[in-house]
């Protein structure tokens, strides 16, 4: 079960305890950066849960899930917006007895997405699920959702790809200096420095490389209290999702000092 995916051995041992255990949850979030290998992930749960061999990739079950056309799961993505009349379609799809699964599971690809109605109306079926059914929402920030989804859902965090198990190699001590100037309140030096930063070559690639940096220090130092740097993890997460998507490193590299990431790293 899951062997094959490349996700924290963390997220797999999870889920396999909860399906060992009969304990499997109605609702999650899916957070990181990587979107392709959480919704993989997505895809496989529901493979797991439904598959009588528990995921096997063979079996005509497994075949219809992977190619988006079995009758009881469903995904919704979008390039826009998640719009109320989505949800509605998707709750309509989710209130449906079940025709040949063990549970059915509904999968909305692009949680950042979702608009205020369309929140709201997710909350409903969030607060009464079906019975035997899974909702699972992916998104690059968890921050991007209400508070009244988070509260709802177990949340699964998923590192960038690989970078927990490798040496990131970032400027540590550059941007310890360049915080203080930060605390200072010494602007026009902060703003040098960086812009001297960003001058060099790949300006995008060493901002990614500072993310992750500053990632691991946190997974590091919190590694047993989690949940004290939600909102930081988070917001660097999301950072590394803009840079994906080619936004610009300045802007990335100003927004994690505004947000206050450094004070939580090198505090």
């Amino acid at each position: 079960m899951f062997e094959n995916l490349k996700v924290p051995k963390s997220v797999k041992n999870f889920f396999q305890k909860e399906i060992e255990k009969a304990r499997i949850g109605n609702s999650y979030i899916f957070e990181g950066p990587e979107k392709e290998i959480k919704f993989q992930f997505a895809i496989e749960l529901a493979k797991a849960l439904n598959c009588a061999s528990g995921g096997c990739g063979i079996c005509e079950t497994c075949k219809e899930i992977q190619t988006f056309k079995h009758p009881d799961v469903k995904i919704f993505t979008t390039t826009t917006s998640v719009k109320i009349d989505d949800i509605r379609d998707f709750i309509r799809f989710m209130n449906l007895s079940k025709l040949n699964a063990n549970y059915k599971v509904g999968i909305i690809k692009d949680g950042e997405l979702l608009t205020p109605e369309a929140t709201s109306a997710l909350l409903k079926i969030l607060e009464e699920p079906p019975l035997n059914s899974i909702i699972v929402i992916i998104t690059s920030s968890l921050y991007r959702l209400l508070p009244t989804i988070r509260s709802r859902c177990q949340i699964v965090r998923f590192p960038p790809k690989n970078f927990v198990y490798q040496k990131i190699s970032y400027e540590r001590e550059f941007f310890k200096e360049v915080f203080e100037w930060q605390k200072k309140k010494q602007y026009d030096v902060f703003f040098e420095k960086l812009s001297d930063y960003l001058d060099a070559e790949n300006p995008r690639e060493r901002v990614s490389q500072v993310l992750k940096g500053f990632l691991l220090d946190l997974y590091h130092r919190f590694r047993d209290n989690p949940f004290f740097c939600e909102r930081e993890i988070s917001s660097l997460m999301m950072g590394l999702e803009l840079l994906r998507r080619q936004a610009s490193a300045k802007f990335v590299l100003h927004w994690i000092f505004f947000e206050k990431i450094p004070e939580v790293v090198f505090g």
